[in-house]
């Protein structure tokens, strides 16, 4: 049975998906007027006979997770804001999962929370420490509301709000970040300092702060998640088609950087149709 892939977010492995009894959710990209903030949103609905092991990996995105069912053994469950992270990680759940995940940019991560990104950086936090009473806002009108495009309809009202009323991110470090998406990575981070007129220590601080990883760890992520499009994409490549595409200096380079953020080999990536996105 084939698990379907959204388009944003962070990416799984799912050894198991034989094992899942049912599959229900959807997808779908933010309002244009929230780009800049909010990359879209998946809902997902699945049922596994057993437990299901998960293979996280870095991404250049915030997300939240919203359970509309609690996880097996879990009383309650509130939503989750998970920030940006380095390497990757193996986790597993048994029982249903209902819900819906929302992919933030750190510039919206940071006008949602009005939390400094570095504090969040490898953590999975409580919404509601963040945002107080709209975590339960949100769970509750998520929960209740008839189908997932009223769902994707209220998640835009609620942020469109919520993020207007939110700090802006400083223009240097969102002009930084832009050319690193832009580029998939492949930006200089030196270049950039320059043309804003900071020095490139100064620029690293302020990006660190904010956007809660270092320049150069973003733009290795970035490259790793384009990488990873092309290695698991429709299109056949070779992984020296990979690495040149990416900007590594070549195939060895290319899979000593897939090991050490997602913790297995390009080749081992390849071989599992069933990695997506959520």
């Amino acid at each position: 049975m084939a698990m379907p892939a959204v388009e944003f977010g962070q990416v799984y492995s799912v050894p198991f998906v034989d094992e899942v009894l049912a599959w229900d959710g959807a997808r779908r990209d933010a309002h244009p007027r929230l780009r800049p903030y909010v990359a879209g949103y998946s809902g997902y609905d699945m049922l596994p006979s057993g437990a299901v092991v998960c293979r996280m990996l870095p991404t250049a995105l915030l997300t939240v997770n919203v359970d509309f069912v609690a996880p097996q053994g879990l009383p309650d469950m509130a939503p989750l804001l998970t920030g940006l992270h380095g390497a990757g990680s193996v986790a597993g759940h048994t029982g249903r999962r209902h819900g819906i995940g929302i992919g933030l940019t750190p510039r919206g991560a940071f006008a949602l929370s009005g939390v400094p990104m570095a504090e969040l950086t490898g953590k999975a936090v409580d919404l509601g420490e963040l945002i107080g009473a709209r975590a339960d806002e949100l769970a509750e009108r998520l929960a209740y509301a008839s189908d997932w495009p009223a769902r994707f309809d209220l998640l835009d009202e609620l942020l469109t709000r919520w993020i207007a009323a939110g700090p802006a991110t400083a223009d240097a470090v969102t002009i930084a970040w832009r050319r690193l998406w832009s580029t998939a990575g492949r930006t200089r981070i030196s270049q950039v300092a320059e043309e804003l007129g900071l020095s490139r220590r100064r620029l690293e601080m302020r990006f660190a702060e904010q956007i809660g990883i270092t320049p150069k760890l973003l733009a290795r992520v970035l490259r790793f998640q384009h990488a990873l499009r092309l290695i698991c994409g429709a299109e056949p490549v070779t992984l020296a088609q990979v690495a040149i595409r990416c900007g590594y200096a070549d195939q060895a380079h290319l899979a000593r950087e897939v090991r050490s953020l997602a913790g297995c080999s390009p080749t081992e990536l390849a071989k599992r149709p069933q990695w997506i996105d959520i």
